[in-house]
């Protein structure tokens, strides 16, 4: 069973805390995620800025050098299932737009503000929202 900080408890500090990864054949499955999300939004700097990790983090998420924090990890990959279904929708830089700029649906909040604070089921609404056509 995963320890409380495993599991991203909010009483327990999490940057300290880090995660081992299964390997799927010769590749990370969270390198692999980092990778995706580098190439989706234009660089590990965005990345890095996005996720609010200093810049250096993402590009040694993607070369394996480095594992992510728990907290990082969880952000990680909640970013990875976001960008593979805006990766449906639009173009990478029309997603880097989307996730970035204020969102009716999300009240007006950022996409990746809300991703970092409450997590992807309110951003993968507002994108099921935006498949829809609807509007806040």
């Amino acid at each position: 069973m995963a320890s409380q900080a495993e599991r991203g408890s909010r009483t327990t500090p999490l940057a300290d805390v880090r995660v081992t990864v299964p390997d799927v054949g010769d590749v990370a499955v969270l390198q692999a995620k980092a990778a995706n999300v580098v190439q989706h939004f234009g660089g590990a700097t965005s990345v890095a800025r996005m996720l609010r990790v200093a810049r250096s983090q993402p590009g040694r998420w993607v070369r394996g050098t480095e594992q992510p924090s728990a907290r990082s990890t969880r952000h990680l990959v909640d970013l990875d299932y976001v960008v593979s279904r805006l990766a449906q929708l639009y173009e990478p830089a029309t997603a880097t737009t989307w996730i970035a700029s204020p969102n009716a649906f999300l009240n007006g909040a950022r996409p990746i503000d809300v991703l970092l604070t409450e997590g992807p089921a309110e951003v993968i609404a507002a994108i099921d929202a935006s498949v829809a056509g609807s509007f806040a």
